[in-house]
């Protein structure tokens, strides 16, 4: 390989094979068993005992020879080490060979995703990684690292540049949909390798769980942000025939089916739902939903009747704002709760769901494509006779076994309803969600966002739409945003002090 930096450029001392010139620092050319042996022993060591005590004599041990055969090869520990790390690049650029495969940007941008994650998620790139952050900065090592990367920078010309024509084909903005896909992918690998580091073992096997959820999150929000800001020659598709969709019938879901947007709750854009399933009149079940759009929906399920009854439907999705899509949709009992899951062609969304405690027949469902974070469905109903105010709730987390309910009275002046407005309520529960809150309810268009606040600390948030078919009653989702015991621990909100408008 040549334009590598010598010993005399990056102040790495290197061994004489017998000759007066001077051997490279770094160079992973050559494909002999014995060289290749070489270089894996370098990464398995930091894999396994970390960067730090990957010594010349582990790599040897583990190598299988001695020092004197490796030094006519590298010269030194350092070279040897720079040449893991570029042939981990070239592992990459021989990955990326892979073709894009896919009849929609939806299967293209997933295809991406399985060939990145071959090169990202395994440990070697992550030990490649540990040695040019710790060589990049180091006197005695850094021109030669950049050096590395500038080479190795030149080989893999064209891989970025090439992508778009594949995963975005005819997209006029697609070089920077394509690196924000890439990059995106990357640093989501990136962040896990990070997180396994810096985590116990016991949290993080426990983060592993839902691992798959966030990838199947993170590939149909990268589709759902691409089809809706990727401009084809010809102007912004409309939502029912998206640009990148190749003529193709779109897939949705409860949580995207009109295209992401702002999002509620300080713009989060989880994929947060909310929903209220009733048996409509003429068969089928009439859904009013709410999700990241922020505006309150009706979607009309064929193929269910009986959204209470637990089984297993394959249903229609359609709206006069909505293209069709279909589903498999699978209600279980759980406690005096449900869990539900939604399977899509994409995609799969888990949720948690309760009786609406004013309409037997009527099922109340949040969920959440948020790996990790717990979701909880709830219903508020507010009833006011002079200054006293009561508020009823019900709700269920995706976590609990059941329902439970609470009361909370007091005063307050003012209109009655569900309005803006800061109320103090108690949150009986575990942990450090415990104890008095300021519960804060605003209007986003046809939608409320709720936060619940202790001190300058958020420590829940949440969203709901009121229910027109009982007066002052209020569905919502809540999710929580503070710190918490430990996953077994779900805290449960409990409103049992006065509430009073500010």
């Amino acid at each position: 390989m040549t334009g590598h930096p010598t010993s005399r450029r990056s102040g790495v001392s290197t061994a004489r094979a017998g000759a007066d010139e001077e051997q490279p620092i770094s160079s992973s050319a050559g494909t002999s068993p014995s060289r290749q042996r070489m270089i894996s022993a370098v990464l398995e060591t930091i894999i396994e005992v970390g960067f730090y005590r990957a010594s010349s004599n582990e790599i040897t041990r583990r190598a299988g020879m001695t020092w004197g055969v490796i030094q006519r090869q590298f010269g030194t520990r350092e070279a040897l080490m720079l040449a893991a790390f570029e042939r981990e690049w070239q592992h990459l650029i021989d990955t990326m060979g892979t073709p894009i495969v896919g009849d929609t940007a939806g299967d293209r941008i997933r295809c991406l995703f399985e060939i990145l994650k071959s090169h990202y998620a395994r440990p070697e790139y992550f030990a490649s990684l540990q040695i040019v952050m710790n060589f990049r900065p180091d006197p005695r090592t850094s021109d030669a690292t950049t050096h590395a990367i500038e080479h190795m920078t030149e080989k893999s010309t064209g891989i970025l540049s090439g992508l778009h024509s594949h995963v975005l084909p005819g997209v006029e903005n697609a070089p920077a949909l394509s690196n924000l896909l890439f990059f995106s992918i990357r640093d989501f690998f990136i962040g896990r390798h990070v997180e396994a580091a810096m985590n116990l073992a016991e949290t993080y096997m426990w983060r592993a769980a839902g691992h798959a959820g966030e990838e199947e999150a993170l590939i149909r929000n990268l589709t759902h942000l691409v089809e809706f800001n990727a401009v084809a020659p010809g102007g912004r598709a409309s939502p029912c025939t998206p640009a990148l969709s190749d003529g193709a019938a779109p897939t949705g879901n409860l949580a995207t089916a009109t295209g992401p947007a702002d999002g509620l709750a300080g713009g989060h854009g989880y994929g947060f739902g909310v929903a209220k399933l009733v048996p409509a009149a003429a068969g089928g079940v009439e859904v009013t939903l709410l999700h990241d759009s922020q505006e309150v929906e009706t979607v009309h399920l064929a193929g269910i009747d009986a959204p209470t009854a637990p089984g297993h439907y394959q249903v229609r999705a359609s709206g006069a704002d909505h293209c069709g899509f279909s589903a498999e949709l699978v209600i279980e009992t759980h406690g005096s709760g449900f869990d539900l899951t939604v399977a899509l062609s994409d995609s799969i969304l888990r949720g948690v769901g309760m009786i609406d405690p004013e309409a037997a027949d009527t099922l109340l469902v949040s969920w959440s494509s948020a790996q990790g974070l717990v979701v909880g469905i709830s219903k508020h109903r507010l009833d006011t006779k002079g200054d006293s105010t009561v508020v009823t709730c019900s709700a269920t987390d995706d976590s609990e076994a059941g329902v439970s309910r609470w009361t909370a009275r007091g005063s307050r002046s003012g209109t009655s309803g569900f309005t803006d407005g800061s109320f103090e309520v108690e949150i009986d529960s575990v942990g450090e969600t415990s104890g008095a809150a300021a519960w804060t309810i605003s209007r986003r268009g046809t939608a409320l966002e709720l936060a619940w606040d202790r001190g300058a600390r958020r420590i829940m948030e949440g969203f709901g739409f009121l229910d027109t078919d009982q007066e002052n009653s209020l569905v919502a989702a809540h999710w929580y945003t503070g710190p918490r015991p430990g996953p077994t621990s779900v805290p449960r909100v409990t409103t049992t002090t006065a509430v009073s408008e500010t």
